[in-house]
C-alpha cells in the first residue's frame, strides 16, 4: 500500500495540460503496478489537484486499485470564485471520491496550511507539478521535503 499526496499550481496553461496529464497518469500507473493499492490524498484545489482527482477516478474506472481522498481546507463557500466549468468538475470529483474531509467549516487564516500539513502527514510520496513561482503547492512541497517524503516533480 502506498500513500501519495498531490501538490500543484492552480493555473495550468492549456498547452501544458495534455503533457502533465499524460505524465501523471503514467506515474500513477507505475506506482500502482509497483505498490498495489494506492491512496491519493488530494487537496481539492482547482488546477493540478482537480486534474489529478479526475485521473484517479478514470484509473479507478479502469479497475486499478486507487482510493481517492479529497481534503479541503474549509467547506462554506469553498468554490465561490470558481467558474461554472470548474464547479462542474469539482462536483464530479466529489461524487466519485472515496472520502471527503473538510479541515474546518469556515475559512480562517491558516486553514490552507492545516490542509497541506494533513496531506503531507498522511503520505509517503508527494507528486508535485510546479508550473509557476511561489504558491501553496510550493508550501506543500516544502513541508513534504521537511518530513522526508519522496518528491516526484512532473513539470517546472
Amino acid at each position: 500500500m502506498l500513500k501519495i499526496c498531490t501538490a500543484g499550481n492552480r493555473n495550468i496553461t492549456e498547452e501544458k495540460t495534455a503533457d502533465i496529464k499524460a505524465s501523471l497518469e503514467e506515474k500513477l500507473i507505475s506506482l500502482i503496478d509497483e505498490n498495489g493499492t494506492t491512496f491519493m490524498y488530494n487537496g481539492g484545489a482547482r488546477g493540478f489537484d482537480l486534474l489529478a482527482a479526475e485521473i484517479a477516478i478514470n484509473l479507478k474506472d479502469r479497475g486499478l486499485p486507487i482510493i481517492l481522498f479529497l481534503i479541503f481546507p474549509f467547506k462554506e463557500n469553498y468554490a465561490v470564485n470558481w467558474t461554472p466549468h470548474e464547479k462542474e468538475r469539482l462536483d464530479n470529483a466529489l461524487r466519485f471520491a472515496d472520502a471527503k474531509i473538510w479541515m474546518t467549516e469556515k475559512y480562517y487564516d491558516g486553514c490552507l496550511r492545516k490542509r497541506d500539513k494533513y496531506l503531507v502527514k498522511n503520505s509517503d510520496i508527494c507528486i508535485a507539478c510546479m508550473t509557476c513561482g511561489l504558491s501553496g503547492a510550493g508550501q506543500t512541497t516544502r513541508l513534504a521535503r521537511e518530513r522526508g517524503l519522496t518528491i516526484v516533480t512532473l513539470a517546472r
